[in-house]
């Protein structure tokens, strides 16, 4: 939830430099789906008017639009860079939501595949190699702040 919203935010404000999306969802509506359809095994036919119950039950209880945590509705107009990483083995969300989101991207952005990392898990799997990426990408990404800072 928290890529997911660090990206909606950055859409939302030019202030923000930069934003590290780990394990990100294209869409509340579609994450929630593609997780009742994998642990239901419903059919379509049935799916749908649970889905359609159970998101305007949720807007209720949870005071806000299912159809708003959308990311990818407007990944097109974060302009900040940005910089994408999801773990292959990953159940929850799967690689593809980062896929998508990365291809609408208007900004400048990266992505990067942890083989074999579950979800929220790159850290875990390659540690090290996390650790320059994500220091070199806010290092660049705020690089010209630091600059102004010292003259």
């Amino acid at each position: 939830m928290g890529a997911a919203i660090a990206l909606q935010v950055a859409a939302a404000n030019p202030w923000i430099r930069g934003v590290w999306a780990d394990s990100p969802f294209a869409s509340l509506r579609r994450v929630a789906q593609e997780y009742v359809r994998r642990v239901s095994h419903l059919p379509a036919v049935v799916l749908s008017p649970v889905m359609w119950t159970t998101i305007r039950v949720a807007n209720y209880r949870g005071k806000f639009d299912v159809e708003t945590v959308n990311p990818l509705a407007l990944a097109a107009s974060i302009k900040c860079s940005v910089f994408m990483v999801h773990g292959t083995a990953d159940e929850l969300i799967s690689a593809a939501h980062s896929e998508i989101i990365h291809a609408s991207l208007g900004g400048e952005k990266q992505i990067w595949f942890v083989e074999g990392a579950g979800h929220a898990r790159a850290v875990r799997r390659a540690k090290l190699e996390y650790c320059i990426h994500i220091t070199r990408f806010f290092a660049a990404s705020l690089s010209d702040l630091a600059d102004q800072s010292v003259g």
